[in-house]
This record gives C-alpha cells, sequence and structure tokens, in this order.
C-alpha cells in the first residue's frame, strides 16, 4: 500500500514538472498583476474624464482589482501548463 502511494507521489511530482508549475504561475501572477493595476489606475485617476457611476469607491474597486489579477493568474497558468504538456507531448 505504501508503495502505490509513493509511486503515485512521484506521478505527482512528474506532472507538476511537466506542468512546469511554479514558473507558469509566476508568469501568470506578473501579467495578472499588471492588468490589474492598469485598470485600477486608469478607473481611480479618471483617464477618460469623470466616472458618472457613483455606486463604487476606489477602496470596492481595489478588491475588484485584486480579484482580477488572481483570476488571470490562474488562466495565464492554465494556458501555459497546457502549452507546456503540448511541448513535453510531442518531445
Amino acid at each position: 500500500m505504501k508503495e502505490e502511494s509513493k509511486t503515485t507521489g512521484h506521478a505527482k511530482k512528474r506532472f507538476i514538472e511537466l506542468l512546469e508549475l511554479r514558473r507558469n504561475l509566476s508568469i501568470g501572477l506578473i501579467i495578472g498583476i499588471s492588468v490589474s493595476g492598469l485598470a485600477y489606475f486608469y478607473r481611480v485617476n479618471e483617464l477618460v474624464g469623470p466616472n458618472l457611476d457613483t455606486r463604487g469607491t476606489p477602496e470596492l474597486f481595489f478588491l475588484l482589482s485584486i480579484v482580477l489579477a488572481f483570476c488571470i493568474a490562474i488562466l495565464t497558468a492554465f494556458i501555459l501548463g497546457i502549452r507546456s504538456l503540448v511541448k513535453s507531448t510531442k518531445n
């Protein structure tokens, strides 16, 4: 029974290596934080003009930008992980 768990653990580690998970997550976080930072800067500084919608405050939009950053990071890591798997199966 313990031998099966060792094999499963090794398979999981190998799968994570094939996905290049650590690299893809860091790239995703950089892209997500950049996009959400630009969106926050755009919204708070009213670059196009005054905001007609008075329901949101900068603090609430900051929380929304954090959610946007993590969603973009996960999506980017997923796409890069699929690309890494496809590339590794071709080799």
